[in-house]
């Protein structure tokens, strides 16, 4: 029916919600990167894809990608590089072949400056490395439910609405959110309905007509308030966009060691000096998290702000006299690298409790103790608990999975607006 069970107003003290079109955001940082390239400060090799970094570099601290057209053929990019990063998503070459490889004896992508002994021991090496600790480092999990995501024509007066809201469900992971937006559509500002859903049905994904999977959309969502139908029904059925909820079990640190990982993984000795290019993973290849809380952009924002930083600090560092063709200290990037990634751990594990708890309470379980706990006490104890109460656990509970909120610097001069978080009960 949909009975309110907790309300929020973010009135600039704490980092407030902020919404954007996917389509925008990809629009920016294209601009971005077409600004930088024109500037000289990039350059860009376009019409291949990564395929792995070369492996047999004799550059010291560096090694060119392996680039791979399209039809079967490959080439190395045109230069060397001592820092790799990997922002190439979820399904990232590089993390899945470079990342997650674990030794008995430590991490070795985590050595930081810690030399390590790289001569060839292949008795050694089987016996010292876990088989299976890359395959769970780099492994995908389901999360249960597949995302809907469309926007709606209406407006919030179209609708009767006087604020954004998310409603829970009682089962099969249901979930149903809505956020006002106003953007430009052909050359007018105009008010949408961001809307998404989540739900645990296989039969909608596997429909491949779009009319009729909004028509399942529907009826999956038939017996809940309004203005849900309304905002489903009036939405371009072949703009719904859907993707399976998945995400990392683990994030990925820095590889620090490259060469270390190839004398394990190929039983070879590198044939650079040094322990070859560093690789930082940042966005979805650093973790993809689930998309219960929406912060997968912002992880990956906040990893290229920690990389940035990382290479001020770095880049200011007086080289060594044993490599003079660096005008850096190699050691001290890689240690900033792993500084930096080891600050940020407090705010990933923030988010995926506050995940956790959210998934618990906004996706119970049919038939499980959980479920039973959520649908039957919790619920009902948030719906008649006084607003006083709820709103600073609510508020609290947002600021939580941020980890530390301070880490975010408005730079303004006027406070950010507010922004109305919601929940409702179906």
């Amino acid at each position: 029916k949909g009975h309110w069970l907790a309300t929020s107003r973010l009135d600039g003290t704490l980092p407030d919600l902020l919404f954007l079109r996917e389509k925008d955001m990809i629009r920016a940082l294209r601009s971005a990167v077409h600004r930088e390239e024109q500037k000289g400060n990039i350059s860009m090799e376009c019409g291949a894809h990564v395929e792995s970094i070369f492996e047999e570099s004799t550059a010291p601290w560096s090694a060119p990608l392996v680039l791979e057209d399209g039809k079967g053929r490959t080439k190395n990019s045109s230069r060397d590089y001592h820092l790799i990063i990997a922002a190439d998503g979820m399904n990232s070459v590089i993390r899945k072949m470079y990342g997650g490889h674990i030794c008995s004896q430590g991490n070795i992508a985590d050595s930081g400056s810690r030399s390590i002994d790289i001569e060839p021991s292949p008795g050694k090496v089987t016996t010292e490395w876990l088989v299976t600790g890359q395959a769970e480092a780099t492994g995908v999990q389901d999360r249960g439910y597949t995302v809907f995501r469309g926007n709606s024509p209406l407006s919030m007066k179209d609708v009767n609405m006087d604020k954004s809201f998310q409603t829970w469900g009682e089962g099969r992971s249901m979930r149903f959110a809505t956020v006002p937006m106003t953007c430009p559509i052909d050359g007018k500002r105009q008010e949408q309905q961001v809307w998404f859903i989540t739900i645990d049905d296989e039969k909608i994904p596997k429909e491949k007509d779009p009319a009729k999977r909004r028509d399942m959309l529907l009826e999956a969502f038939r017996d809940w308030h309004d203005p849900i139908g309304q905002l489903i029904e009036s939405t371009p059925a072949d703009s719904i966009l859907m993707e399976r909820a998945l995400a990392h079990k683990h994030s990925m640190s820095p590889v620090a060691n490259f060469n270390g990982i190839l004398s394990h993984i190929r039983n070879i000795q590198p044939r650079t000096s040094g322990n070859g290019p560093a690789i930082v993973f940042v966005g979805d290849a650093f973790m993809t998290v689930d998309p219960i809380l929406a912060q997968g952009f912002t992880i990956g924002m906040e990893g290229a702000a920690a990389l940035r930083s990382s290479l001020e600090s770095g880049l200011a560092s007086k080289g060594r006299e044993e490599y003079p063709e660096l005008a850096f200290d190699p050691f001290i990037i890689r240690d900033e690298l792993k500084n930096r990634h080891d600050a940020r751990l407090s705010r990933l594990i923030h988010l995926l409790r506050a995940t956790e708890l959210v998934q618990a309470l906004g996706q119970p379980t049919s038939g499980t103790i959980s479920g039973m706990l959520s649908r039957d006490i919790l619920r009902p104890l948030m719906r008649f608990t006084p607003d006083f109460i709820k709103k600073p656990i609510f508020n609290f509970m947002l600021k939580y999975s941020l980890g530390n909120p301070t880490i975010v610097n408005t730079n303004t001069s006027a406070p950010p607006p507010s922004a109305d978080a919601n929940l409702q009960k179906s």
